[in-house]
């Protein structure tokens, strides 16, 4: 699930860097920093619920 949400939130720093580059042609920019918003939210969620590697060792 994180490896979705990283690549989602990817495709949605594309897509405003594209709308940078090309005026006009993509739109739709208030939803896609909405959405990015709500994957970084996300991502930083299910970050903050794993323990450390050097927690999982057993070290």
């Amino acid at each position: 699930r994180l490896d979705r949400m990283e690549q989602a939130l990817r495709i949605c720093t594309l897509w405003l860097w594209l709308d940078l580059r090309f005026p006009g042609v993509y739109g739709h920019v208030e939803e896609v920093i909405d959405l990015r918003s709500r994957l970084n939210d996300g991502i930083e969620r299910h970050l903050k619920g794993k323990k450390p590697l050097w927690q999982r060792r057993g070290r």
